[in-house]
């Protein structure tokens, strides 16, 4: 048995989560490893309404979720080809739910994920108490290892 069969590689399409897809391809390399390239949202943001505090909980979303998935699995493509080349083994998935942590450490379940890499952010301060961090709740609720990469990138 090898040390990781399946990694979970969710990106947020920022410069800094390229860090966290390198290091995914690395070990996806070493190991034979299938990559899931991950990308998770928040449907009540595809309302008009949802600057409107409580607003978007009155309307359904008005845009096309399908048509949003399909520019998001384009994207996922693109990082593909540009950054997890020569791997054979990878997997693109795009997912709906309210948490992006949550909905990973969700999609790590349900692919039996060996491991989860992603990058976080850096932030700290005023911005880490507001916006928190998607990383330290995964590190904390996920199932199974999780490898964080610090990146500076903004």
């Amino acid at each position: 048995m090898t040390f990781t069969q399946k990694i979970v590689a969710p990106t947020d399409f920022s410069p800094a989560s390229a860090l966290a897809l390198e290091a995914a391809s690395l070990l996806a390399k070493q190991f034979g490893a299938t990559i899931h390239l991950l990308y998770i949202y928040d449907p009540s943001l595809l309302s008009p309404l949802y600057v409107v505090p409580g607003a978007a909980a009155l309307t359904a979303p008005t845009a096309e979720p399908r048509e949003f998935e399909e520019g998001v699995l384009r994207e996922l493509s693109r990082i593909r080809e540009e950054h997890l080349k020569g791997l054979d083994k990878v997997e693109l998935a795009v997912r709906q739910h309210t948490s992006a942590s949550e909905g990973i450490c969700e999609f790590a379940t349900e692919v039996g994920a060996d491991l989860v890499v992603l990058s976080t952010h850096g932030r700290t301060g005023l911005a880490h108490l507001l916006i928190g961090s998607v990383a330290e709740r995964v590190v904390r609720h996920c199932p199974c290892p999780v490898l964080t990469m610090r990146s500076k990138a903004k």
